[in-house]
């Protein structure tokens, strides 16, 4: 039962799958706020792009074993078009987006039976807990959000 040699189970299926999709669509909603005006904002989110990239391509990897290849939204994106919303709000979506993304992992991670599959969603995890901060960071870097408080350093 938690051997890498055998067949995925219906709950593997359906956890791959469902991080596929929403990856997917946080892939693409990345791709669609690329075009901000601030080159450190749209670097970020082109960065967020290769990771859910990534990502993709590990799901995949463990669906391609036994089932056909899920389909790509690429097309779905107009890439000329000006950015959709102010640099605040798109970093605000990030955020909250790499945050489910991020508790959907985990979830998953914990509910799956094959070592390798949960190695995969604990690496992918920890791939956007970081990105997660890193919009964080630039969201007080900007003041589009304020610090929050922390703990006094020792002296």
């Amino acid at each position: 039962m938690f051997d890498k040699e055998r067949s995925l189970s219906s709950l593997e299926i359906s956890q791959l799958t469902n991080n596929y999709q929403s990856t997917e669509l946080f892939h693409e909603i990345l791709r669609s706020f690329i075009h901000t005006k601030n080159n450190e904002i749209c670097k970020h989110f082109e960065r967020g792009k290769d990771i859910c990239a990534n990502q993709l391509n590990t799901i995949q990897d463990k669906l391609e074993e036994e089932l056909p290849q899920l389909p790509m939204w690429e097309s779905e994106i107009d890439r000329e078009l000006p950015p959709p919303f102010s640099a605040r709000l798109m970093l605000f979506k990030v955020a909250l987006l790499a945050g489910a993304t991020t508790g959907q992992y985990g979830v998953s991670a914990s509910s799956v039976l094959r070592k390798d599959i949960g190695v995969s969603f604990i690496k992918m995890m920890s791939e956007m807990m970081l990105f997660a901060e890193d919009t964080g960071n630039l969201l007080v870097k900007y003041n589009l959000l304020d610090q929050p408080p922390l703990v006094k350093k020792k002296e």
